[in-house]
């Protein structure tokens, strides 16, 4: 009997700075700091960070996967914040897996100069996508990259060259198979709806490329602050899951998801944080 492989899934932690600084004035910064302030700043709690890290010392799983938006506004403070955070579950000798967020690449001059690749650097196994990580002999991770800067809305992308290997990626492979994106495919689910500015370009297509997948494969992601968790409608080896914001307050089910591979299965256990 294969010993069960079990994964942390965390995301969208939005590590914020208060303090305007001159580049606010210059790009869209200034629109999600405000937002920020007078909003999104009373949804969350950063109170229970050293609850979960004493979890994660306790239960010693086989890697935490972080889905992306370490930041509000790709600011060099906030990156700081999420580069500590993120050091500190390593120290526990635990692998971390990364991928940048909307919020990472949040304007056009984040992403000109690399400030999620520079402040991450040690922790990007390859700037090409997609990319794996082989868990064990059983399971392999596949990371996509989904994002890029937007003026005014927070929508998504991945390009066909992508999808394609992705596709070549799932055909070869002969065990299960998580694959993880900031943005998720589905826009409607039972407990969230993305409209149009906030969706992923090219989700159908990939979709279409994930549903062909011969053995358990699971797609995970963050971006919409709801725990969603959906079979896919023709291929039920394939499923779809988001998890919300880890440091959401109690009131709005802030916290992770552990995912677990029992054999060829997936078993998905969502935690609510401040109830730890």
């Amino acid at each position: 009997m294969k010993t069960p492989i079990n994964l942390i899934h965390i995301t969208d932690l939005h590590f914020f700075s208060y303090g305007l600084a001159p580049s606010h004035f210059l790009s869209k910064r200034i629109l999600g700091y405000v937002n920020w302030v007078l909003n999104r700043s009373k949804r969350f709690d950063f109170s229970s960070k050293d609850k979960f890290l004493a979890y994660l010392r306790n239960a010693k799983p086989k890697g935490v996967i972080i889905s992306g938006d370490f930041t509000v506004t790709s600011d060099d403070r906030e990156f700081e914040l999420a580069r500590r955070f993120t050091d500190e579950i390593k120290s526990l000798s635990i692998p971390v897996y990364i991928i940048p967020g909307n919020h990472d690449y949040y304007t056009f001059e984040s992403v000109r100069r690399k400030r999620f690749e520079f402040f991450f650097k040690d922790y990007l196994i390859s700037e090409e996508y997609p990319y794996s990580v082989r868990i064990d002999d059983n399971l392999t991770v596949i990371f996509l990259h989904t994002v890029r800067p937007n003026f005014l809305s927070s929508r998504g992308v991945i390009s066909k060259e992508q999808v394609e290997k992705l596709g070549e990626m799932i055909a070869t492979n002969k065990t299960p198979v998580i694959v993880c994106g900031h943005y998720p495919i589905l826009h409607k689910t039972d407990t969230y709806y993305s409209n149009a500015t906030r969706r992923l370009k090219g989700a159908r297509f990939l979709r279409k490329v994930i549903v062909q997948a011969q053995t358990s494969l699971l797609y995970i992601a963050g971006h919409v602050h709801h725990y969603s968790y959906t079979v896919d409608r023709d291929n039920s080896r394939v499923s779809y899951l988001t998890t919300p914001p880890l440091f959401y307050r109690k009131d709005k089910e802030g916290g992770f998801c552990e995912i677990t591979l029992c054999g060829e299965d997936f078993k998905i256990k969502f935690h609510l944080l401040p109830e730890l």
